[in-house]
């Protein structure tokens, strides 16, 4: 009889419905949890808990539980009121610092660093000719046909850098600090892991490249903000925003009167914006059938994207027409294409009947020809031919001439191309008879760089610093010739990304996620478009370093995680998966794997 009754009342304390109400919450957890592209299953699995579960979790010592909830679903308790919320303030603050303790050290140190690097060379960086033609343009009126686009120009006006370049450098060291968090803010989201996320970020923190581009009176600085954080934001996971769309088309329009170079990074952009926005209405499309709807938000956001990218380009170009420049952002791009095509040209493919071409050529070996600024700026060119002016006619010819040796050349030229996209990867110096002088885009440890009239080398460019502190720039300086060493590790991080396609396929998983491509891709894009028109030089590394090697990261983590034996996941006890076998494990042609790739493949 007792018997009875202590089974009547255990009936009672533990209802039937529990089991079928668990198996209930673990059937949804796949459409009620979006897994980001590194998120394990546990987690996801742990996420949908905590917004399906009846009961509480404990509560942790000091922290409020708020209210509390029945097997129902009914409240038995008072709302959190805004007492109980500031009491859960600092458990999450702590939870957030303790989530993210890797990265705040080393963003310390980059902080300290900038801070460093200030002191050490004031007020400014100087490079011989660019650095004084964006002074020029800022003290005495912007105008759009100048050697270089005016966009940087216009960001000293604004800045009021031209006058204090104190506060220039600060605002720029501060950029490079602002994209170093912003990339770590996006890994974080993409991976959900901080230590790779921290990896991530890294570079663009602390490369000596970076923090000596930081404090030049140079291009390249604002360029990389304006690419990096365009990119960061197509590489946000998730269903593409058009918020961030159209910030993005903003931002990396507006690199193009920075940087003539911009074209890659919005072309890869705008392709893997298109690709992204269009797999999801491609995987929904019924069989046979077409998805209007999904069409219609991919040629939204594809349109959103292009018109913002637009704005900033039409604008300038716009401005460049009325001056009588032509409707472009470079008024002298056959100028600089005729240096990058000098030094290998063979003038015996010219045109029989257009003789003034060859008055271009020069005459010496190939192997004993210098670098492309010796054909641009030198007097004794064969452009300038004794004139520290160019003689009218000459610019236009020489757009001639290189077009021409392009069409009858093309195999050198992608040679040459292939050869600089090579050396920016090697974990020393590249320096050739044809390259600019690394040194330069090093910290220095000496007030300038300037080589002799004697140097072959004397028509290269070169630093200037009004006042160095030999103390803080000594270690600096060694520190900045370390950045060579990792490049290799580089190069192998964006073909395991690569790789990371064909294994994930065999695999049945997921490839690289959308960042890798773009990252990847729009580092790669500049040094590409820059080898090919203007030749070697690492100020253009340096500006894309931290797209480029963050980029690298994610390849290679893409990779591991495709290579990484599956494992089962556990099963749950009373749990039903529709997808599951009698045993409540999945089919045998699922893949468990925990922290699976979702992106790209």
């Amino acid at each position: 009889m007792q018997s009875g009754r202590l089974g009547h009342l255990t009936a009672m304390v533990t209802p039937k419905e529990q089991p079928a109400a668990t198996a209930q919450r673990v059937a949804v957890e796949p459409s009620v949890v979006e897994r980001g592209p590194f998120v394990t299953r546990s987690a996801a699995a742990a996420s949908a808990a905590e917004q399906t579960q009846p009961f509480p979790a404990p509560a942790r010592p000091g922290e409020s539980t708020g209210s509390s909830a029945l097997a129902d679903g009914s409240a038995s308790g008072p709302e959190p009121t805004s007492a109980h919320r500031r009491d859960r303030r600092p458990g999450r603050i702590a939870r957030f610092a303790r989530r993210h303790a890797l990265f705040w050290p080393v963003a310390a140190v980059a902080l300290a660093a900038r801070g460093v690097v200030v002191a050490a060379y004031r007020p400014a960086l100087m490079y011989l000719g660019d650095s004084g033609a964006y002074l020029d343009q800022a003290w005495h009126g912007l105008w759009p046909a100048d050697w270089r686009p005016s966009g940087y120009p216009m960001f000293l006006r604004l800045v009021g850098g031209e006058e204090h370049l104190t506060r220039l450098v600060l605002i720029q060291q501060s950029m490079t600090f602002a994209v170093g968090v912003v990339t770590y803010a996006v890994a974080a989201r993409v991976t959900r892991r901080p230590w790779l996320a921290t990896l991530c970020a890294a570079p663009v923190l602390l490369s000596g490249w970076v923090l000596d581009l930081g404090q030049f009176v140079l291009a390249e600085t604002l360029f990389s903000a304006l690419t990096s954080l365009g990119l960061l934001l197509l590489a946000l996971p998730g269903r593409p925003r058009p918020w961030a769309v159209a910030l993005a088309g903003l931002l990396l329009g507006a690199s193009l009167p920075v940087r003539t170079v911009g074209y890659g990074p919005l072309a890869v952009g705008g392709v893997v914006l298109l690709v992204t926005a269009a797999a999801p209405a491609l995987r929904a499309r019924p069989s046979g059938g077409g998805s209007l709807p999904g069409a219609r938000r991919v040629l939204a956001l594809v349109a959103c994207f292009g018109l913002a990218a637009a704005a900033p380009i039409c604008a300038y170009a716009g401005w460049s027409a009325s001056a009588g420049a032509g409707f472009s952002v470079s008024a002298h791009s056959g100028y600089f294409l005729y240096g990058r095509v000098a030094p290998f040209a063979d003038c015996a493919k010219l045109p029989a009947d257009r003789p003034a071409l060859r008055t271009l050529c020069d005459s010496r070996p190939v192997a004993e020809r210098g670098q492309p600024d010796s054909y641009l700026w030198l007097a004794d060119s064969p452009l300038r031919q004794g004139h520290v002016r160019i003689p009218a006619g000459r610019e236009q010819l020489a757009g001639q001439f290189a077009n021409d040796i392009v069409r009858a050349q093309p195999g050198m030229l992608l040679a040459s191309s292939g050869g600089y996209l090579i050396g920016y990867f090697s974990p020393t110096r590249y320096e050739t008879s044809k390259t600019s002088r690394p040194d330069t885009w090093e910290l220095p440890d000496r007030l300038t760089n300037a080589a002799q009239d004697d140097d072959r080398r004397s028509a290269d460019g070169y630093f200037v610093v009004t006042k160095l502190d030999s103390r803080l720039a000594a270690p600096l300086a060694a520190y900045s010739r370390l950045g060579y060493a990792p490049m290799p590790l580089v190069a192998a991080g964006l073909v395991a990304g690569l790789l990371a396609v064909p294994v994930a396929r065999l695999r049945r998983r997921s490839g690289p996620p959308a960042a890798f491509w773009l990252l990847g891709g729009g580092g790669l894009s500049v040094l590409a478009l820059s080898a090919l028109t203007a030749g070697f030089d690492y100020r253009y590394l340096a500006s894309v370093i931290g797209i480029l090697a963050a980029g690298a990261t994610l390849g290679a983590a893409s990779l591991v995680r495709a290579l990484r034996p599956a494992k089962a996941a556990p099963p749950v006890r009373g749990a039903t998966d529709p997808a599951a076998g009698p045993s409540g494990l999945a089919p045998s042609g699922a893949d468990h794997e925990p922290g699976e790739i979702v992106g790209i493949s």
